[in-house]
């Protein structure tokens, strides 16, 4: 189960922080909410091996979707859909880390 986690995170936080650098934007806040929100994922996978810290993880997911949310609203137009998939995967991952 570990081995899931740790894989799935790091797929994760992988695209989001790819997905920022190729997406040049001129929205740096949602751009730094979602580059900290995959670091504090990565965080929680590096300090997994002392203990289980799931309120990174937590907080790590939150910020990227609050990060998505906002990039929606400024661009005025907000895929419900593709924010319920992603909040999907988010949950999928913070459960398996909180069943470890």
């Amino acid at each position: 189960m570990i081995v899931i986690v740790i894989i799935l995170n790091i797929i994760y936080s992988s695209l989001i922080i790819l997905s920022n650098i190729v997406n040049k934007t001129k929205n740096i806040f949602p751009t730094t909410l979602m580059i900290l929100g995959a670091c504090l994922n990565i965080l929680f996978l590096v300090l997994l091996f002392w203990g289980n810290f799931i309120l990174l993880n937590i907080i790590g997911m939150l910020l990227i979707s609050i990060a998505a949310l906002l990039n929606g609203l400024k661009k005025e137009k907000i895929n419900y859909s593709h924010h319920l998939v992603r909040f999907m995967i988010e949950a999928i991952i913070v459960v398996f880390a909180f069943l470890i």
